[in-house]
């Protein structure tokens, strides 16, 4: 069973990052964000990935509308 993750959703990412960011809560050491796709208990793929980075970029920027 994998550890439990805080999953982090922006659609600013920093260069060369993926809107969707994983925290392993149960290691006190590790608390800096790693993409989702790199995080193998999460087993989540590049293109899955790839797939919904458009929503977010889509949708989010709609929360922002007043």
């Amino acid at each position: 069973m994998a550890p439990p993750y805080l999953i982090l959703v922006t659609d600013n990412p920093d260069d060369g990052r993926s809107c969707f960011q994983a925290i392993d809560v149960a290691d006190d050491q590790a608390r800096t964000p790693q993409d989702v796709d790199k995080v193998e208990a999460l087993d989540i793929y590049p293109s899955t990935i790839r797939e919904y980075e458009h929503l977010v970029r889509t949708l989010f920027p709609l929360f922002d509308k007043r």
